[in-house]
């Protein structure tokens, strides 16, 4: 038995490793305001910190004040900075039609690797808008989300999206500062966190195999 315990968080840790977690990870749900409809020559762009995960979707609060907007869209784009120097960027483009009024509308993108001390620019603004059939992007009353910032028409805004960026945590990895001395060395950096999670597998078998023993011990007793 202890070995089929001990067996089996060691699959359930190597598939986390490999996987991550799928969770949403940042969020920002408050709203209380609207961004001006996304008409011809407005651009909005929430910035948002980055840490170790990678992105394969996120959710915005539009609004479409309860109409089907068909004809309009909305080009999304993303782009991911770090230390000064633009990583990757990518555009969706979101069918107006679609939306669904006063609620999160889930967006999926390509997995976007994201790093400690990055930022994430979430732009979005009209490729075609049909008079009367424009949305507009909900946002908190106030300043709501701290390290983030909106712009619109590259005027900062004391307020933010309410958004939600989903994805998975990057695998068990290494603490920062041993990264930094194991530089290009991923296959070591890997089989190290596989070590520990082995260690770590076995520790659970002998600390099961320990309260096994102490039960019987209890009722060897009674």
């Amino acid at each position: 038995m202890p070995l089929i315990v001990g067996a089996g968080m060691t699959a359930l840790f190597v598939f986390l490793f490999w996987r991550g977690f799928t969770v949403a990870f940042v969020s920002q749900e408050t709203f209380k305001d609207v961004t001006p409809a996304l008409t011809e020559g407005i651009r909005v762009q929430q910035t948002v910190p980055t840490k170790n995960y990678v992105v394969d979707s996120l959710d915005l609060r539009f609004g479409t004040f309860k109409r089907r907007n068909s004809g309009s869209v909305i080009e999304l784009q993303l782009h991911y900075i770090r230390n000064g120097g633009l990583i990757s960027s990518q555009t969706r483009l979101i069918n107006a039609e679609t939306l669904i009024d006063n609620a999160m509308n889930r967006i999926y993108v390509e997995p976007l690797s994201c790093r400690e001390d990055g930022i994430l620019q979430i732009v979005l603004q009209p490729l075609l808008t049909v008079q009367g059939r424009e949305v507009s992007l909900w946002v908190s009353e106030s300043d709501a989300f701290a390290g983030g910032e909106l712009f619109i028409n590259n005027r900062p805004v004391k307020k933010d999206l309410s958004f939600r960026l989903n994805g998975r945590l990057r695998g068990m990895e290494l603490p920062t500062h041993l990264q930094k001395q194991l530089p290009g060395r991923p296959q070591f950096r890997n089989l190290l966190m596989m070590t520990l999670i082995l260690l770590f597998a076995g520790f659970l078998s002998v600390l099961y195999i320990l309260i096994l023993l102490c039960m019987k011990r209890i009722r060897a007793d009674d």
